[in-house]
């Protein structure tokens, strides 16, 4: 099935559609004309029940952008009103929510009004969305608690003051707020703590399908099941 057909040539990386498919968002991929050897990351949402307007986000950015609508539209307290929740990932900056709110007009649904927007994730390291089960897991660096345990570093300061990667998951639900459902440390080989170098990120892999963006040399999958089982596979990728 055609949900949406551009008219001309565009680099698509990766897109969603919401659940009533009356939404596409997709991310597109080009070479910058600005700084020689970067790639820019672009993100939209179209109409596409009835195909008509396309939007910019407004972000225009060299790190990695993805993106993943919730699998389902929330009524509203208003009977034709929906809103179709949307969220919008960016590597090492930040994981927000989009609401956009979907109003009939004649027997189709459009975009109403400007998107709601809410960060719900600052700083990332990685990140993986299950739409199965409506989780999100991602990496990210905790401050050491101060005054806690030492875990025999205290020898070592610059590996006992070293931020905590911690894995994080949270459980998102179609008419409740999110929660943290997951919050335990991790011990990754060759994971720097300083941001990715912008000259390295034309080696993103983008891979869509996956549901999933990070640092290019990190290899990581999180396998869960509906009884609640949780795997995380890593394979370490040596960067040179």
């Amino acid at each position: 099935q055609i949900l949406y057909t551009f008219d001309k040539v565009v680099p698509v990386v990766q897109a969603t559609v919401n659940s009533s498919r009356t939404l596409l968002g997709f991310v597109v991929r080009s070479e910058s004309k600005e700084k020689e050897g970067l790639t820019k990351y672009t993100a939209f949402v179209a109409e596409i029940a009835p195909q008509k307007s396309v939007y910019s986000l407004n972000i225009e950015c060299y790190r990695q952008i993805l993106l993943e609508f919730l699998r389902t539209d929330v009524s509203s307290k208003s009977s034709n009103v929906v809103i179709a929740k949307l969220l919008v990932f960016i590597h090492r900056e930040s994981i927000s929510i989009y609401s956009f709110p979907l109003g009939e007009r004649d027997e189709k649904w459009i975009v109403d009004d400007q998107p709601l927007t809410e960060t719900i994730v600052q700083c990332f390291v990685w990140a993986q969305w299950v739409p199965s089960h409506l989780h999100l897991y991602y990496l990210h660096h905790r401050p050491q608690p101060e005054g806690g345990l030492s875990l025999g570093l205290e020898d070592n300061e610059d590996e006992a003051s070293a931020p905590l990667l911690m894995l994080t998951a949270l459980q998102f639900h179609s008419n409740k707020p999110h929660e943290t459902v997951l919050n335990v440390p991790l011990e990754l080989s060759g994971l720097e703590h300083s941001p990715l170098d912008l000259s390295a990120a034309g080696e993103y892999r983008d891979q869509g399908l996956l549901h999933s963006l990070g640092d290019p040399w990190l290899d990581l999958r999180v396998v869960t099941s509906s009884s609640g089982a949780i795997c995380i596979c890593h394979h370490y990728m040596y960067k040179v």
